[in-house]
This record gives C-alpha cells, structure tokens and sequence, in this order.
C-alpha cells in the first residue's frame, strides 16, 4: 500500500475516498451509485502509522445523479486529500442487466443498508 515506504499510495487514497462516497449513497439514498468522475487533491502525505478518518457529504442529487464530496483527514484534523465526484444512480435493474447480481439479491442488499426512519423525540 505504499508508493514510498511509509507513505500510503495516492491510489489506495482514491479507493478510500471512492469507497466511502459509494457507501453513502447507499446509507443515505438506499441505492447504488456508479461512478462517473472523480477529482483528487492530495495536500499532505498520508503516513503509515497514523489514524486516519474518512468521510463523504452528498451535496446535490436527483432520482438519476449525485455530486459528492469526500475528505480524508488525521485523527487531528489535518486535510490529506479531498476529492469531488459525480455519480450515476441506476435502478437494481439496470444493474442486474450489466452485472452478474439478480434483481432481487440486489435490492435484498440494499434492504439491509437503506436510510431508516430517524426516530423523532416526543
């Protein structure tokens, strides 16, 4: 995982970033997403031994399209990298079309993982 010994590799950054971004939509819109495009900035390296915390904001969406914004940071706040992505948000079917997933081991997955009913305080 490194490019230079101790610093992680710029391309496992972008997986994370890539990943956490993937799994926010499906926590957050109960879909899938593809990825469309991703722009990266890498501020500081990012060292081997030191906790890191990943994290994804969806700023806009429609049934189709989401742009997101994803951060890695030290356990201190330190900015590593940022990136900005667009997705495509196809239904279960389009994905069991091109995938080797069925419709409904699809939307079974995401059963498990859509946005539930936050519980409101009386």
């Amino acid at each position: 995982m490194c490019g230079i010994e101790g610093v992680i590799h710029g391309g496992i950054l972008a997986l994370l970033l890539d990943e956490v971004a993937e799994w926010t939509i499906i926590a957050r819109l109960g879909r899938f997403g593809i990825t469309r495009s991703i722009s990266i900035r890498y501020f500081e390296a990012a060292k081997t031994d030191t906790e890191i915390i990943v994290e994804s904001q969806i700023i806009s969406h429609d049934d189709k399209n989401a742009v997101q914004r994803s951060t890695i940071h030290t356990a201190d706040g330190t900015l590593l990298a940022e990136s900005t992505s667009d997705w495509m948000l196809p239904s279960p079917s389009v994905l069991a079309r091109v995938g080797s997933a069925d419709r409904a081991t699809l939307q079974e997955f995401l059963a498990k993982y859509s946005p539930k009913e936050e519980a409101v305080e009386q």
